[in-house]
């Protein structure tokens, strides 16, 4: 099992989510995230508004690639500069954890 977190500009989430809801997933929540770069070195980059969202996305060894291979083809992801994404390991969550996740995703 993998913990998928897509950070992405502001509003760009539910585009992303209805790729990685295609996938066998077993919890995904958003947050908001704000950016950490100077408004100076923002505005040199052109990389425009700081807000961000935070896609948190619990899925399948199996389902990473496909859903990456989602995101460049319908997203164009890689090129777009829409966000980042990238999966950690969560084999060690253990159940009781695992419950938890599944009780949110419930409320």
């Amino acid at each position: 099992m993998k913990l998928l977190i897509t950070i992405v500009a502001k509003g760009k989430a539910d585009a992303v989510a209805k790729i990685v809801h295609q996938g066998m997933i077993h919890f995904q929540t958003t947050m908001l995230g704000v950016g950490t770069a100077p408004s100076e070195i923002i505005d040199i980059l052109c990389m425009g508004n700081p807000d961000k969202e935070v896609l948190f996305s619990m899925i399948d060894d199996q389902d990473v690639n496909p859903i990456f291979d989602d995101l460049n083809e319908t997203l164009d992801f890689t090129n777009s500069h829409i966000g980042v994404a990238f999966t950690v390991d969560v084999d060690s969550i253990g159940k009781l954890g695992y419950d938890f996740l599944y009780q949110m995703e419930g409320e």
